[in-house]
C-alpha cells in the first residue's frame, strides 16, 4: 500500500468525509428487542459519566439523521451497550472501503477523519506488544478472545491453512440455542517469527491485516490490501465457517481477536469440512 495517508491525509479525509454512517438498523433492532422501543431506558443503559441528550439518543435510534457521534468515548458506549464490536455500527460503502484500503495505510490517524474514528488508530497501529488493545475490550467482557497459529517454514512453505470457526451464540429465555450472534467480527494479524533456536522468536511488529465478520446472513472478509469476499451463511451450520491464511516462506504467528467468544481448530488443506463457506486471506496479484 502507498503513504498516501502521511503524504496527502486530505485526500482519504475527502474520500471517507460524509460517507460513513451509523449503522441504525443494529439500534433501532436493538432497542426493540431489549427495551421494547423505549429509547429513555436505552439512553441509561450506556455507561456514560455524562448520559447524552434524550435528543441525542432521539437522533442515533432514528433514520432521519445517520450522522456519527460526536467522538469515540460516546461511539464506545453506543456499542459497549448494543454489545457489538464498534466497527460494526459504521456503515460505510464496502467497495469505497477498499478502494481506501488499496490508496492508503491503515495505521493512518484515523481521528483525522473522524473524531469517533479514533478507536482505530489503536486496532489497526504497528505494535511490538499488546495487540489489540485493551481499553476497547475493558468495555465488553475485560478481554479479547483469540486464537494464534504457529507457521514453522521448515514444516511447509506456500499454501492456505485452514481454520474452521465457531462463532458465538445467542440463547433464548429456556436456554435453548436461538442462532449464532450476528453480528460478530474478527480482526487478524501476524507478525514474523523466527524458529532457528528451535524456539519461536517474534521478528516483527504485530501488523493487523483483515477484517472478517457474520452480518444479516452473509460472511464478509475485508483485506486491509483492498480486497473483499463474501460469502452466504451455511443453513447447515450458520455460525460456522471456514477462514484461510497464507503460509509463506519465512515464519510467522498469525492471531485472531473478537470481543465476543469463539472457537476454533485447524484442520488439513485436504481435508475441509463440507458445507461451510470458505473466505480465504490471499494476496492482490
Amino acid at each position: 500500500m502507498s503513504s498516501l495517508a502521511s503524504e496527502q491525509p486530505d485526500a482519504l479525509r475527502e474520500m471517507l468525509e460524509n460517507r460513513i454512517q451509523l449503522r441504525k438498523d443494529l439500534i433501532q433492532n436493538f432497542i426493540q428487542r431489549e427495551f421494547q422501543g423505549n429509547l429513555a431506558a436505552f439512553g441509561r443503559s450506556l455507561e456514560l459519566a455524562d448520559l447524552p441528550h434524550r435528543k441525542t439518543i432521539l437522533r442515533w435510534a432514528s433514520q432521519e439523521d445517520l450522522s456519527l457521534p460526536k467522538g469515540a468515548k460516546r461511539l464506545l458506549a453506543l456499542a459497549q451497550a448494543l454489545d457489538v464490536d464498534p466497527f460494526m455500527l459504521l456503515d460505510i460503502d464496502l467497495d469505497l472501503l477498499m478502494e481506501c484500503c488499496r490508496k492508503a495505510s491503515w495505521n493512518l490517524a484515523w481521528g483525522s477523519v473522524h473524531k469517533s474514528l479514533a478507536f482505530l488508530n489503536e486496532l489497526f497501529r504497528l505494535t511490538e506488544t499488546d495487540w489489540p488493545p485493551e481499553e476497547i475490550c475493558a468495555l465488553f467482557d475485560g478481554q479479547w478472545y483469540t486464537a494464534h497459529l504457529q507457521h514453522d517454514p521448515r514444516q511447509g512453505r506456500n499454501y492456505y491453512q485452514p481454520l474452521e470457526i465457531h462463532s458465538d451464540v445467542f440463547y433464548r429465555e429456556d436456554g435453548s440455542v436461538d442462532g449464532p450472534r450476528n453480528p460478530q467480527l474478527w480482526y487478524l494479524a501476524f507478525r514474523d517469527m523466527s524458529y532457528a533456536t528451535g524456539h519461536p522468536e517474534p521478528r516483527s511488529f504485530w501488523r493487523p491485516y483483515a477484517i472478517v465478520y457474520l452480518y444479516q446472513g452473509e460472511w464478509v472478509l475485508l483485506h486491509l490490501s483492498g480486497m473483499l469476499q463474501r460469502a452466504s451463511v451455511s443453513e447447515q451450520a450458520q455460525g460456522h465457517f471456514v477462514l484461510e491464511t497464507f503460509f509463506g516462506q519465512g515464519g510467522a504467528e498469525f492471531r485472531l481477536a473478537s470481543l465476543h467468544p469463539f472457537e476454533t481448530h485447524a484442520v488439513p488443506s485436504d481435508a475441509l469440512p463440507g458445507g461451510l463457506p470458505v473466505l480465504r486471506c490471499g494476496f492482490p496479484e
